[in-house]
């Protein structure tokens, strides 16, 4: 089946970011693959990015970890996630058969992992022996003010972790809130964590993963970079900041493009969609199927601009639920049927996009919805 709009996924542009991210840092690259990596798609990245070297990967939900491993069947990278409930009975045995790598926030998650692993000694043949320990990541909040335990309480954690049965503390981790524009506040949260790794090893924690720079930090400040480093958006071809990714030495993996549905003339004065919150000139418009159910964010009305040809075009009154109108110019050659590109290569990026909305360019690629295809290009040429 076909369809008007594409996201087309440059998997050579993946590996080529994954190997400039690497090559800036001693540090082990665990790549974040959350929100089907990014809205890029999570299983055809995650081989590329594995091929590519990654050796564990990062994946938020625990339901998206299970998808992943079952689509990998044993054959991929480890895989480490960190959000879920301890109402997910089912889902965290099914990850601990799966080898999957645990956040530990706070001693509730440690609780809830154990009795897990418990209820699976309890159905094995062998008991608890037979069971390999359960790999996790104590988190620690740093100052970021979300998950984890306070710094101050991170001892009684490690404590508890080394005391549980079963249970492999084999990594320490937080998370950096303004590596993009706050160095002073980096600083001081890779001071905090500092102290925390050397409590544990004190404890005697054997230290495998020790992580707190995402892609900010990796990018810009070495000095957190310990273990591993998460990249997540510079993998994509964005940055953190939404500055222009070539700087980096990055490229966009990502082109969304779709099939104008229908070209026409207008005479001066013609009042354009919902609201008629905008009135053109004699031109041409163009539509565009793609709406706000597929992640075209309502904010960028009257802002946002695509390339038609040769041509940037402008959108013009409000976004509709599945298509939005442009302004292709009065002389414009475009037919229906020719591709309008929306962000990517050859066209506005996905940080022009942002902008216009009053956004971020992880909002624009997360958002972007299932009913869009995303067609893998270059998945053997990493």
């Amino acid at each position: 089946m076909s369809y008007p709009s594409r996201a087309i996924i440059d998997h050579a542009a993946l590996a080529h970011n994954y190997g400039v991210i690497a090559g800036r840092t001693a540090a082990e690259v665990m790549p974040i693959v959350k929100a089907d990596a990014y809205g890029h798609g999570l299983v055809p990245c995650v081989a590329t990015l594995h091929r590519a070297g990654a050796a564990i990967v990062g994946v938020a939900q625990l339901s998206e970890a299970l998808e992943l491993a079952a689509a990998l069947d044993g054959a991929g990278p480890t895989i480490f996630t960190w959000l879920y409930s301890p109402h997910q009975r089912a889902e965290l045995r099914a990850a601990i058969r799966a080898g999957l790598h645990f956040s530990v926030p706070d001693h509730w998650a440690l609780a809830a992992i154990s009795q897990a692993r418990a209820d699976l000694a309890a159905e094995a043949a062998g008991g608890a022996d037979a069971l390999p320990p359960v790999a996790v990541h104590l988190k620690v909040d740093t100052g970021m003010g979300r998950g984890g335990v306070l710094a101050e309480d991170a001892p009684a954690l490690i404590a508890a972790a080394l005391d549980t049965a079963g249970i492999d503390v084999v990594g320490i981790w937080s998370h950096l809130a303004r590596a993009d524009d706050d160095a002073a506040t980096t600083a001081r949260q890779e001071a905090t964590f500092e102290r925390v790794l050397a409590e544990a090893r004190a404890a005697g924690v054997t230290i495998d993963y020790a992580h707190l720079a995402a892609a900010g930090g990796a990018l810009w400040h070495p000095a957190t970079h310990h273990t591993h480093v998460r990249p997540g958006i510079a993998l994509y071809g964005i940055m953190p900041d939404d500055s222009d990714p070539a700087a980096a030495k990055l490229r966009p993996v990502m082109r969304l493009e779709a099939d104008l549905t229908m070209v026409k003339r207008v005479p001066a004065g013609t009042p354009v969609s919902y609201g008629h919150t905008q009135t053109v000139a004699a031109t041409t418009l163009g539509i565009v199927p793609l709406g706000y159910a597929d992640g075209m964010d309502r904010h960028a009305s009257s802002r946002a601009r695509v390339r038609v040809g040769a041509r940037e075009a402008c959108v013009v009154g409000r976004i509709c639920m599945d298509q939005f109108i442009i302004d292709l110019g009065p002389d414009s050659p475009a037919e229906p049927g020719d591709a309008a590109i929306v962000w990517g290569p050859g066209g506005p990026s996905v940080s022009d996009w942002a902008r216009a909305a009053g956004t971020i360019g992880y909002e624009m690629v997360a958002r972007l919805g299932p009913r869009v295809p995303r067609i893998h290009i270059n998945e053997d040429k990493p």
